[in-house]
């Protein structure tokens, strides 16, 4: 395999990872916000870290922002590659 087909592999790898990443930040951080805000209470690991450690009220949207915020990067970096 030449070594321009490797990078290629590799950058591939490496945006794929990223928008996963993204896409599971965001369904878990806004999903455990608003089920917070309709029900007041959280699921998934962020509950699970929100009871040993003490969170800021709005944790679920910020981590949420964060996914949102992987993935236009992605998608950024994909289109000026």
């Amino acid at each position: 395999m030449s070594e321009v087909l490797r990078l290629v592999f590799v950058e591939a790898r490496i945006y794929g990872l990223t928008l996963v990443a993204g896409v599971l930040l965001i369904l878990q951080g806004w999903g455990s916000g608003v089920t917070e805000l309709l029900r007041g209470a959280g699921w998934g690991p962020l509950a699970w870290v929100a009871e040993r450690v003490a969170l800021p009220e709005d944790a679920p949207f910020l981590l949420g922002a964060l996914g949102f915020v992987l993935v236009l990067s992605a998608c950024f970096a994909v289109q000026h590659d």
